[in-house]
């Protein structure tokens, strides 16, 4: 089975507190393996057991919230999903320290961002490719004003997305290609 990377969303933020390792432990508990977390902020890659239901996505959504005892939204990327979205930047030539990447569970529709007015922004952007958002943020994420417009319009959507800085995209990227050689975190 292929690795897979779980983004957990608004964890460990305003109370809504995962520990790491005891949830690693729950997961190896569940039928997973090789499952390793990358900093606090619900970064999980890991390998579904071979009996998983067929809505992946659910099932994780579902034992993770009953292991935290509150609802934890959930969006997952196969090992290649998660370098392609790598591969495909439209950023690559700029800071890594500027790009962010906000993943959905599906592909948005192009009407989501309709009321978003570019130059409210300007000189941030944003570059929709199926389920994934790259953000461009020259002035960083602190004084963004980017995020803020995204988020209303996804609101109105109603849809949840969870954002990663470009150096988590990647370690997550890298640890699901290579699983056995990545230190545990």
């Amino acid at each position: 089975m292929e690795p897979v990377v779980v983004l957990l969303r608004a964890v460990n933020v305003g109370g809504r507190q995962v520990q790491m390792a005891p949830l690693r432990t729950r997961l190896t508990e569940i039928g997973c393996t090789n499952v390793r977390t990358y900093i606090q902020s619900g970064n999980i890659v890991l390998t579904p057991p071979d009996t998983h239901p067929a809505d992946l996505r659910l099932w994780l959504e579902d034992n993770i919230s009953a292991f935290a005892a509150f609802r934890v939204p959930v969006v997952i990327r196969r090992s290649s999903e998660i370098n392609r979205t790598v591969a495909d930047n439209p950023y690559a030539s700029a800071d890594p320290a500027h790009v962010h990447v906000t993943f959905f569970a599906e592909p948005l529709h192009k009407n989501v961002f309709e009321s978003v007015n570019a130059a409210e922004a300007d000189p941030e952007t944003w570059h929709v490719a199926g389920p994934d958002v790259y953000l461009l943020l020259p002035n960083g994420m602190g004084r963004a004003t980017l995020p803020a417009l995204l988020e209303k319009a996804y609101k109105r959507a109603d849809l949840a997305g969870t954002s990663r800085n470009w150096n988590t995209v990647t370690m997550l990227a890298r640890m699901a290609r290579e699983p056995l050689d990545v230190k545990k975190r």
